[in-house]
């Protein structure tokens, strides 16, 4: 017994300690994606990542609030009350203004040292960037192999 639990516990660690690196690659190759495409001199780029990482942040904070409440209630949809379906639908409604707050926020922060076409190019990259990561973790899957 004790020596099923040392394994249990040797394979979750394992397990978190190889979906932290797969975050960490996806981070630094999001840095690079967005600082290829949006062409950053020495002093935008200063001014630029601190600004993006707290807005990150607060995305990142927001879409799990999100995943936690949809969880909640995704396992049951038949049982869910049109009071819970309410609740839940506010929460939705509350997640998506936040998320464009966020966005907002942003856009007006780095108003102050970029110009409105680099802002506009960096809207375009991170929906690239989602689109090819996507593409990455289908055709990682097999994607690619699995289709007649």
């Amino acid at each position: 017994m004790k020596k099923l639990s040392i394994i249990i516990a040797l394979l979750i660690t394992t397990a978190i300690v190889a979906q932290s690196q797969r975050q960490d690659k996806v981070k630094a190759f999001k840095v690079a994606f967005i600082t290829e495409r949006l062409e950053l001199n020495p002093e935008e780029a200063q001014a630029f990542w601190p600004v993006y990482n707290v807005f990150q942040d607060k995305m990142s904070a927001i879409l799990a609030s999100e995943r936690q409440f949809l969880r909640s209630v995704r396992d049951d949809w038949d049982g869910l009350s049109d009071n819970e379906a309410q609740k839940t639908l506010e929460k939705i409604q509350e997640a998506e203004r936040q998320k464009l707050e966020a966005k907002s926020t942003l856009i007006k922060s780095l108003g102050q040292t970029l110009s409105p076409k680099k802002i506009l190019v960096l809207l375009k990259t991170e929906e690239d960037f989602k689109r090819r990561l996507l593409n990455r973790l289908r055709d990682g899957r097999g994607g690619r192999n699995n289709r007649n």
